[in-house]
């Protein structure tokens, strides 16, 4: 889902330019590390914050590779 009002709108808006291609939705950053042989999860909600950093944690101190968290906007919301 795209966010109304982007980061990249608005920066266009501030610049004065047409906001083109604004409109386009990220994607599942966890999915696409765990498509590259990676670890990676996604966070959507407050409940999974403690959990996906406790996982995080303990990937990083066993793996060498990158590992991701992926956090959606509702998730974020919940960190302010």
């Amino acid at each position: 889902m795209a966010a109304e009002n982007s980061f990249v709108e608005q920066e266009h808006k501030s610049e004065g330019l047409l906001p083109t291609y604004t409109d386009l939705d990220n994607p599942d950053f966890g999915r696409v590390a765990r498509a590259m042989s990676l670890w990676g999860r996604t966070v959507t909600d407050r409940a999974e914050l403690e959990t996906a950093g406790d996982e995080w944690l303990a990937e990083a101190r066993r793996r060498r590779d990158p590992i991701l968290v992926n956090g959606s906007p509702q998730a974020a919301k919940a960190l302010v």
